[in-house]
């Protein structure tokens, strides 16, 4: 009881950020519209085969294998109570309705990583900085949009803070104790990092940090001792635990670190005007930044090590990564202790009179509340309907089942099913020499026991650059050619309005004016088509204010044709 009546606050944000993570974490299923999940989860579906090596070293395979282990846990269960009699059973399950499996998968890689960050922030904030402050940093930790979208998601982003998170308390502790328990916890998350996304690999740079301070106070000058070597040692160890492929199977890890990963110049201010801005708002943003130059005023032998890992980070983000707001995720916690040491270590101490600290007080608060009605209405999006499945259930009621179809290759289209003689056609397609070949072939097999179960048609997909599409759940492809479509005598073309490029503009043009528009479903409270606001982040939910706050619905504009 002492211990609930001593973090009761802590325990109710925590709550808190827990139910705004749970409402809505099973968006859009069965179907998938997050565009990135997939990748996560068909590799941890495909380590079922016996074959380990993920083939693809994009983004570390931790994940993967993490909800790998959940899905032979859901496996032992489904067969004790005998729901799955083989493995064939669970693959067709999820071929079926891979319902649980993405909620399996959003579970262990978003929703318990989220709540996780909530306490990691508090208990970093307590660490570095004392206990004023500590519950408003973890608030803005469970309360940010940024952090309550992603926590809905199977992707690497969430785990990822989550052991930032875990390492920069270790390395608080080296910089105050020569204790070899802390290189070795230290050097365990900083390789689990790592082993969830490659960017992690920045905290070697606290690491050094972290050593120096540490043994700058003793007597012993030895900056490269035994210490350090255990504790990269211990990350090296980790690292190749999560991701023993990238030794036995070196080649290809080097070639796609050197080659395949991409990435650019994003430019100085573009995840603070956007990224930031829209991912826990402008209020945040603004008073994390002057808390930053608070810490570096009044802590000023704290100030390097708690921001070695943020700049370098952002001027990694800003020199070679991409444009979209989940990158600035790893920023967020140190924003939220920012702006946790700003209110309650520089501002209500020296505000003078009642009125001061009310005004103080009401500044924070709504700081706080402007981004916690954001994470809610996002709430209320992913537990809301999806233009896609309302298009589908259209579709499925107004147009006969094997009629030709053409739509966007995009995720961004309704989810209908294709014919079983299409599947059959995508054998011609599958390179017997690729090591994913026997993978791809058993896909196929199950897709087509599977379509049974669904009504299914004659899908073509339409692309810029159709002969060259290179995943076989976008054959059959057609250019954006009215004549082409009508030489294959396709019947229907469903078109989204969530990405822009000319050539489908001027496609979408010419079906104005010679095909009759038959349906239309719109996400916005206005009902009108148009193309998103938004055009950086949309994998899935909507991030800029204007965009996500116009929209009933989450998905995109569709429109649906009968060419004449």
């Amino acid at each position: 009881m002492h211990f609930i009546r001593k973090y009761l606050p802590l325990i109710l944000v925590v709550l808190v950020g827990l139910i705004l993570r749970a409402w809505g974490i099973n968006f859009g299923l069965p179907y998938q519209f997050h565009q990135d999940e997939p990748v996560v989860i068909n590799h941890a579906l495909g380590y079922g085969t016996g074959d380990l090596n993920p083939h693809f070293f994009i983004i570390p395979p931790f994940s993967s294998y993490l909800v790998f282990f959940g899905y032979g846990i859901y496996f032992l269960i489904g067969k004790l109570f005998g729901i799955f009699n083989s493995t064939q059973c669970f693959a067709m399950q999820f071929l079926i309705d891979p319902t649980w499996f993405y909620l399996i998968a959003r579970i262990i890689l978003g929703l318990v990583p989220g709540a996780l960050n909530i306490v990691l922030v508090y208990l970093l904030f307590r660490k570095i900085f004392g206990e004023k402050g500590s519950l408003y940093a973890a608030s803005v930790a469970s309360f940010s949009f940024l952090m309550v979208a992603n926590s809905h998601y199977a992707y690497t982003d969430n785990l990822l803070v989550s052991f930032i998170l875990l390492a920069y308390i270790f390395l608080f502790k080296i910089a105050e104790s020569a204790d070899i328990k802390n290189y070795i916890f230290a050097g365990l998350f900083i390789g689990l990092g790592i082993g969830t996304k490659y960017n992690a690999g920045i905290l070697l740079v606290s690491l050094i940090i972290a050593h120096i301070m540490g043994q700058s106070g003793r007597r012993e000058k030895n900056w490269f001792n035994y210490r350090i070597i255990v504790c990269l040692s211990v990350a090296v160890a980790a690292f190749v635990f999560t991701n023993p492929f990238a030794l036995l199977d070196w080649k290809f890890f080097l070639f796609t670190l050197t080659h395949k990963i991409r990435s650019g110049y994003v430019g100085w201010m573009h995840h603070f005007t956007y990224s930031l801005k829209n991912g826990i708002g402008s209020l945040l943003v603004i008073a994390g930044l002057i808390g930053f130059i608070s810490i570096v005023i009044k802590e000023r032998k704290k100030a390097l090590l708690f921001f070695s890992f943020p700049v370098v980070f952002y001027l990694h983000l800003a020199i070679k990564s991409q444009p979209y707001s989940r990158y600035v995720l790893a920023l967020v916690p140190f924003f939220a202790i920012s702006c946790g040491f700003l209110f309650f270590n520089i501002i209500l101490p020296n505000c003078k009179g009642r009125f001061l600290k009310f005004v103080a007080i009401l500044v924070a608060l709504s700081a706080l509340f402007a981004t916690l009605f954001k994470a809610i209405k996002a709430d209320f999006l992913f537990a809301g309907k999806d233009t896609r499945q309302i298009a589908v259930n259209w579709i499925e009621e107004n147009i006969p089942v094997s009629s030709r179809i053409a739509m966007d290759h995009t995720s961004f289209s309704p989810p209908i099913k294709q014919t079983s003689e299409q599947i059959k056609e995508k054998y011609a397609y599958i390179d017997n020499k690729s090591k994913m070949a026997k993978l791809k072939q058993k896909r196929l097999d199950l897709l087509v026991s599977a379509l049974r179960y669904n009504k299914t048609y004659n899908i073509y997909f339409l692309s810029q650059k159709s002969a060259e599409l290179e995943f076989l759940s976008m054959h059959p492809a057609v250019d954006f050619d009215l004549e082409q479509l009508q030489n294959k005598n396709i019947e229907y073309v469903v078109v989204h309005y969530n990405v822009f490029y000319p050539e489908k503009d001027g496609f979408i043009g010419s079906l104005k004016e010679n095909a009759s528009l038959i349906a239309s479903f719109s996400p916005y409270f206005d009902e009108k088509i148009r193309y998103a606001y938004d055009q950086i982040d949309i994998t899935c939910l909507a991030v800029a204010d204007l965009e996500l706050y116009s929209r009933k619905f989450s998905g995109p504009s569709l429109e649906i044709y009968r060419l004449k």
